[in-house]
């Protein structure tokens, strides 16, 4: 699989209502399976503008939040509509985007664009293909794991096994992929966390994973962010066949082809 790259430049804004340019090059999927990371910390003074990008019900929604949490998941919608606008060629707050009873969302009539969100802290991320399902996950790479607690509870016996044998020093960062492996594919395949995690093994990931009553099978690859910072995991349909997985930072790429275009 191709290794992925990211940009880092130190944004951390969002672009103005109506700067976005639709069928921008990074917008073909060719394929690929797209990751995109951004901040969720936006200064007040930019948030009034994120609010138009999102539909007039999710505004109401946000309007009974707390503050702090409203302005996270006012920029975390706001990112991820404008996106997944690019890929549509639609109005960022005209997407109409569902759930399924188990929080997989979902975009009515947008030609196949699947998607997958994710949020932990101050960072957001976003996995996006065409026609196969994905499922991303993201932790800090520093999160203290209580790793007897760990094994007992979201650990196979050949992973905890696995576990056990690793150098102690490495062993809190394995347990927290394990993790995010484990979620991002729960996510692709729409069934929360319902599904008893140690019985989910995803040691292995050169090797394709099959649920539990499910005919399909999924990839799983691991993803750096941020220079090691965020660990990610995104899970994906095997009959992609090992797609390449892009990862960019927003609103980078896309400031960057405005500054190219003379926007």
């Amino acid at each position: 699989m191709s290794a992925p790259h990211a940009q880092t430049r130190g944004t951390t804004g969002l672009p103005a209502p109506g700067s976005e340019q639709h069928h921008a090059p990074w917008c073909a999927l060719n394929g690929q399976v797209h990751l995109w990371w951004f901040s969720l910390c936006l200064p007040p003074t930019a948030l009034e503008g994120q609010l138009a990008a999102l539909a007039s019900g999710e505004r109401s929604r946000l309007a009974t939040m707390p503050p702090v949490a409203a302005a996270r998941a006012t920029t975390c919608r706001a990112a991820v509509r404008r996106l997944l606008g690019r890929y549509t060629d639609m109005e960022a707050s005209a997407l109409t985007i569902s759930t399924s009873p188990h929080g997989k969302p979902r975009l009515a009539d947008c030609h196949g664009i699947t998607f997958s969100i994710a949020h932990c802290r101050d960072i957001g991320v976003l996995a996006v293909s065409r026609q196969f399902d994905v499922g991303v996950d993201i932790e800090p790479s520093e999160r203290p794991v209580d790793l007897d607690m760990f094994a007992r509870c979201v650990l196979s016996e050949a992973e905890a096994r696995r576990l056990a044998s690793m150098p102690p020093q490495d062993r809190r960062i394995h347990a927290l992929r394990i993790w995010t492996r484990k979620e991002a594919v729960l996510k692709a395949a729409g069934t929360g966390l319902d599904r008893p995690l140690r019985l989910i093994d995803v040691d292995d990931i050169a090797q394709p994973l099959q649920l539990a009553g499910e005919q399909r099978c999924w990839q799983v690859q691991d993803i750096p962010l941020a220079h090691g910072r965020w660990l990610a995991a995104v899970a994906f349909d095997a009959r992609m066949e090992n797609p390449p997985i892009v990862a960019r930072h927003y609103p980078d790429t896309v400031m960057s082809e405005q500054e190219t275009e003379g926007v």
